[in-house]
């Protein structure tokens, strides 16, 4: 079974994203960054064409300036940002826009409405699926980033008393409980290693 996934592609424009996905998308804020490095979170009021002082960046080449806009939403238990950068080459003073879209989070838990117990079938996946393609994204051109595999077994004794008796670590990385979830029940341990999270 999966859990946990990151699809990324290149879009057209985040102006028609949002507006193709009124009303399934929650409302959007942004992150903008000043050239000292500080972080700016307001209200998103769009793309770039909204922005009146652009603040640049240089690239490490040298050969262009840009500026990126972090556009944050939510579409059901996922999380989407789109990067939009604003690239200005010198030698031409051309521009261009990119947004790049990327979505995460987990497919049983999206599916269970933010709980992530209980059984997941094929058929549930193929559900979860076509609730993604309902954001009208070219499926030939996502990447899937991430996929985490789980697995789900059943014990003939109480698993949380257990696990709290005996687990203590994996390759020296302490393991961490989960925090509550809404019924204020702890779920289980995670692990955080360099590239993956083991779960128990």
């Amino acid at each position: 079974m999966f859990d946990d996934i990151a699809l990324s592609t290149y879009i057209e424009s985040y102006n028609d994203f949002v507006s193709t996905n009124k009303g399934k998308i929650k409302r959007p804020y942004c992150k903008r960054f000043e050239d000292n490095m500080d972080v700016k979170t307001e209200e998103d009021d769009g793309s770039f064409d909204n922005v009146l002082n652009i603040v640049w960046r240089e690239d490490k080449s040298k050969r262009w300036k840009y500026s990126t806009i972090i556009h944050y939403t939510s579409f059901q238990t996922y999380q989407i940002e789109i990067k939009e950068t604003l690239k200005e080459y010198h030698d031409t003073g051309n521009r261009e826009t990119t947004f790049f879209l990327i979505i995460k989070g987990s497919i049983k838990t999206n599916h269970f409405g933010g709980v992530n117990s209980g059984h997941f079938y094929f058929t549930d996946l193929q559900m979860q699926i076509k609730a993604i393609e309902g954001l009208n994204l070219d499926s030939s051109k996502l990447k899937i980033d991430n996929i985490a595999p789980s697995v789900l077994v059943e014990l003939p004794f109480p698993v949380l008393s257990f696990l709290n008796d005996s687990i203590i670590s994996y390759r020296g990385q302490a393991f961490k409980p989960y925090d509550p979830n809404t019924s204020g029940k702890v779920i289980g341990f995670y692990c955080p290693m360099h590239q993956l999270y083991i779960k128990i």
